[in-house]
């Protein structure tokens, strides 16, 4: 794994290169890379009768996980929005400037521009195919539809490599990265801190719960389910590469149902928790498909601080990742 972050760096590094000379996109391989991986998986699931038979409790141990996390992001983000930054969110004008960010990418890297925020379709599209790659990678595996299936699924690390590349690379194309995190208040710098520190609160709390309920995944496990902070695909591909299918499976039921629950909840987060609650809750995906509900529920002058949010913490998913699976 510490050799696909290092391939990560190297995207970033000629992905800068790239910028000084000419305007280049790699979504389309970043995309076909996630769902290749996302197909392999599935079939890997399906060639296993012992996690087919497992589904059900797969499922549980998603939810509750998705839930605990979720719970514990907004818990942290009511503490920094109401004895941190409450009388500075609202009273700063720089949140109502929303036209210094100029884009934002989805969990593939597919751009959009700000106008399209409420076109939550638009976002979900890169989602539907990579969740449809999965399922029929499953399917053809489990009614043993695709000749040398076997053989493709393990290729898996391979194109976790090219993927890691691909995404450094599309990290370092994007121009507004430095502008975006240039442009917040010092303190709102701190929120992706927090989202990170209850989303592992709300980790270790579901290892808890499962513990008592006989769950049997491991709180370096738990951990490392929730540090996908809502990036399915990266964090179900590491997991399975490094931990097998059964808890690559988890981390991508986990974090898909974190982002619905956002997506869902987030006039009801505002209720209770605050404006920050529905940035920390979607993680990662507060920068594109959790974007458009986060708009809607907290207002324009949110929308920069949640997309510098998701760019931070998206980031940091293979620190996370890297550093509790070398932990095993």
């Amino acid at each position: 794994m510490y050799f696909a972050l290092g391939l990560m760096f190297v995207g970033i590094f000629v992905g800068r290169l790239l910028l000084k000379v000419a305007k280049i996109s790699v979504s389309v391989l970043l995309m076909a890379a996630i769902c290749l991986l996302l197909f392999i998986l599935g079939l890997e699931l399906g060639y296993n009768d012992n996690l087919i038979s497992k589904f059900a409790s797969i499922g549980m141990v998603s939810l509750i996980i998705a839930v605990s996390v979720v719970l514990g992001s907004c818990l942290a983000a009511k503490v920094l929005y109401s004895y941190v930054l409450k009388n500075q969110l609202e009273k700063n004008a720089e949140f109502d400037d929303v036209d210094k960010v100029a884009d934002c990418k989805n969990d593939a890297g597919v751009q959009y521009e700000n106008s399209d925020l409420n076109n939550i379709g638009g976002a979900w599209s890169g989602t539907i195919m990579i969740i449809g790659a999965f399922a029929v990678g499953l399917v053809l595996a489990m009614f043993d539809l695709m000749p040398y299936g076997h053989e493709i699924a393990g290729c898996s690390k391979i194109v976790l490599y090219l993927l890691m590349f691909l995404v450094g690379m599309n990290l370092g194309l994007d121009p507004t990265i430095v502008s975006t995190i240039k442009s917040q208040p010092k303190r709102v710098l701190f929120l992706p801190f927090f989202t990170m520190l209850g989303t592992f609160a709300g980790a270790v709390a579901a290892y808890a719960f499962l513990a008592l309920c006989n769950g049997g995944i491991s709180l370096l496990d738990a951990l490392s389910v929730g540090s996908g902070f809502g990036y399915y695909s990266l964090s179900s591909i590491f997991l399975n590469e490094a931990r097998g299918a059964e808890l690559g499976t988890i981390a991508l039921a986990a974090n898909i149902i974190r982002e619905l629950i956002t997506i869902i909840f987030a006039p009801l987060m505002v209720k209770f928790f605050g404006k920050l609650a529905p940035i920390s809750s979607g993680g990662a995906t507060s920068m594109d498909t959790t974007l458009p509900a986060i708009q809607k529920s907290c207002g324009n002058r949110f929308v920069p601080l949640s997309i510098y949010h998701g760019i931070v913490v998206d980031f940091s998913v293979p620190f996370f990742l890297t550093l509790f699976l070398s932990l095993q």
